[in-house]
This record gives C-alpha cells, sequence and structure tokens, in this order.
C-alpha cells in the first residue's frame, strides 16, 4: 500500500466510527487480528486494549453507549521508513449522562497495516516514537 492509501483506510476507518459508529463499514476495513492499545484512555474505557473484530464491536458499543455526536478526525499524518502511519487527530462528542461536549485536541496514533487492511493502532499522550523523523503525507 501507498502513505496515500493507508490514509485513505484510515480515514475511511475514523468516518465510519463517527457514524454511529457503522460497525458493518468498520469490519472490512480491519485485519482479523486487528488490536487497538489504548494507552490512557484505557482506564477510561476499563482495558488496555480491544482485540479482533469482537474487539471492534465492542468498542464501538462503549463509544456509542457513552457518547453521542461522536466523531474523530485525522489533523495530521506522516508515514514512517518502516511503513507505519503516524497521525495526530482530535474527536469530540457529549456525554450521553451529563449532555457535556467532550473534546481531545490532540490525540496521537500509531497505525500498522497487514493484507491493505488496518491491523493495529496504537494510543499515545504525545508524538509517537519516529514523529519527527516520518515523512509528511499530503
Amino acid at each position: 500500500m501507498t502513505p496515500a492509501e493507508k490514509l485513505a483506510l484510515a480515514q475511511r476507518s475514523y468516518a465510519a466510527l463517527s457514524a454511529g459508529p457503522d460497525i458493518e463499514a468498520l469490519l472490512p476495513l480491519n485485519h482479523p487480528e486487528w488490536e487497538f492499545r489504548m494507552g490512557s484512555m484505557g482506564a477510561a474505557f476499563g482495558t488496555e486494549s480491544f482485540r479482533g473484530h469482537d474487539g471492534i464491536r465492542a468498542l464501538a458499543s462503549a463509544l456509542d453507549e457513552g457518547f453521542e455526536g461522536f466523531a474523530v478526525e485525522i489533523d495530521e499524518a506522516k508515514i514512517t521508513s518502516e511503513g507505519l502511519l503516524l497521525v495526530r487527530g482530535n474527536s469530540h462528542a457529549r456525554s450521553r449522562d451529563t449532555h457535556m461536549e467532550l473534546s481531545i485536541p490532540a490525540f496521537w496514533q500509531e497505525i500498522a497495516f497487514r493484507d491493505d487492511l488496518i491491523l493495529s493502532v496504537a494510543q499515545f499522550d504525545g508524538p509517537p516514537p519516529g514523529w519527527e523523523e516520518a515523512t509528511p503525507i499530503t
């Protein structure tokens, strides 16, 4: 996959996650061995990671139960020499319980691919390893 194809796949995945989330649109974008490592956000979800297509369903369910109007988007993307996609993004939502607007103005992720699908996503509190050396994708 080219860097642009990787970015487009990640953008489709984020759009499907933001659309309800749309699990039927998410599953074919992600490898059956998919893993999402939550980083410090794991405490809020009660797990360090979600795995496989059942993990996608569990993550989508947790987001849908806790938030309304959840939206996530990529602000900047880079590719490493190893082919990892590094992203800086933002997310917005409204709590279903309190109806408070919630925003994460910057989150950081490292995304790996296999068989033209997303294999893993690792969440970071700051720029992921290799951010400074990675090549911007426009």
